[in-house]
């Protein structure tokens, strides 16, 4: 797990500029902060315990009231120490745990490690003493940074500029459109751009016009793209234009939109693994959704969450939830929704022959639920490792962008961009180019069917 350190910083200084248009305002400092995660009444869930410089986990000290009684009354002690935070087990019954490995000694803690003291669960995070997350449930969160962003979303509602949001696949863009959107209380509504807007149904300015992926998006998305932002640097009246990108992206737009882009709030998304205290959150609000109610994360569960990378961010989250409750025994949700039995294969790596998933040696699934043009490549890979052939770049062009006409140089270039993503998720070993084409490996891969 890749861990960073406690120092007390700025929350907003230091970091190179986003936006062409950034918040004046600094940020308190930030120290480490203890959540209660797991092992807790399910109202204590979310409380936040300012470390200072020295804490006391256990039953004397009065903020872990009522939180576990397999706490000791003198369980770990927590202390700053030059900048660093260690946590010490106190000869507790129940025994300290860090990222799952009991410790008997002093150990130096960074932001996202896990304690489990007994059977609660305190996941170290860094955020101002007073910090508390805006508590509207636009978008389930428990990290400074997720609120953050929020505000200056919030913010950007009322600045006439184009927004644009990057960050990795899956991380929320979509839901910060949607709630800048909300924020302006415009009557109109949010439109995903995928070609020009119909004869009998043009853009208003009351609208709020998202383009995701540019940088994957075909030239008539590019042209609206364009359209719409000359129209609005001329002042006449436009939707509010919000774009999405990959981060590699964000300093590359294509030239047609970065000629009449001018300013811009420009917006960074954290992928999930840098603000862990959102995964459970958040998995509590799908499931919730996905159940019709409300469905408690056991214990293992939650530790089993909490340790993941999900590199397709909360699409991953959400494709694992949802592969979870359909498991589950019965026809009606659990209460409690916990870790089941799942071994990992000894099969190699594992494809899903429609390419929603795949998996490695070391049952390490990743869902490209949502993401069409991947899971449509993915899926075309498959096949053609079913007749052990190799698919080449118009052949998986055909297949993601079916119908389209486009400039052999954009084909490439597209189908380039897919197959780097794919292997920057994960599939870099087995994802092979040959002679002919590109193709699954074969001796590694299984597909399922």
């Amino acid at each position: 797990m890749r861990r960073r350190s406690l120092e007390l910083v700025d929350p907003r200084a230091g970091a190179p500029p986003t936006s062409s248009v950034e918040s004046e305002r600094a940020g308190p400092a930030s120290g480490p902060v203890l959540l209660v995660v797991f092992g807790a009444p399910e109202p204590e869930l979310g409380r936040r315990i300012v470390v200072g410089d020295e804490l006391l986990i256990g039953r004397d000290d009065a903020r872990f009231e009522g939180l576990s009684r397999s706490l000791s009354r003198r369980h770990a002690q927590l202390r700053r120490a030059g900048g660093a935070l260690v946590v010490r087990d106190l000869d507790s019954r129940f025994g300290t745990f860090v990222n799952g490995v009991r410790t008997h000694r002093a150990v130096t803690l960074g932001v996202g490690d896990l304690v489990t003291a007994g059977k609660l669960g305190l996941l170290v995070t860094s955020a101002p003493s007073e910090f508390l997350p805006t508590p509207d449930g636009a978008l389930a969160h428990e990290s400074f940074a997720l609120d953050a962003l929020l505000r200056d979303v919030r913010a950007a509602a009322d600045a006439p500029l184009p927004v644009h949001l990057h960050g990795e696949p899956g991380v929320g863009k979509r839901a910060l459109a949607t709630e800048l959107h909300r924020a302006r209380g415009a009557s109109g509504r949010l439109r995903v751009v995928e070609g020009p807007a119909p004869p009998d149904d043009p853009f208003g300015p009351a609208d709020t016009c998202l383009f995701p992926y540019l940088e994957l998006a075909s030239p008539r998305v590019l042209d609206e793209c364009a359209t719409l932002l000359r129209a609005a640097a001329r002042g006449r009246p436009t939707p509010r234009i919000v774009i999405t990108t990959e981060p590699e992206a964000a300093a590359r737009l294509p030239d047609r939109v970065e000629a009449h882009l001018g300013a811009v709030v420009r917006r960074s998304v954290p992928p999930l693994r840098e603000r862990r205290e959102d995964v459970l959150p958040i998995a509590r609000a799908v499931l919730a959704r996905l159940a019709g109610r409300a469905v408690a994360i056991g214990s293992r569960l939650a530790r089993h969450l909490l340790a993941q990378r999900f590199p397709g961010n909360v699409r991953d989250l959400e494709a694992e939830l949802g592969w979870r409750l359909r498991r589950h025994d019965g026809g009606a949700p659990p209460a409690v929704l916990e870790l089941d039995e799942d071994p990992a294969s000894s099969r190699g790596w594992l494809v899903a022959a429609d390419g929603s998933f795949f998996e490695t040696p070391d049952a390490e699934r990743t869902y490209l639920g949502g993401r069409r043009v991947l899971s449509t490549i993915l899926c075309a890979l498959a096949e053609a490792h079913a007749r052990d052939v190799e698919l080449d770049v118009d052949a998986l062009a055909a297949r993601a962008w079916p119908g389209e006409r486009i400039l052999a140089s954009a084909r490439a270039g597209r189908v380039h961009v897919a197959i780097a993503t794919l292997r920057r998720l994960g599939l870099g070993p087995i994802l092979t180019r040959g002679r002919d084409g590109y193709r699954l490996a074969p001796a590694l891969t299984v597909v399922l069917t």
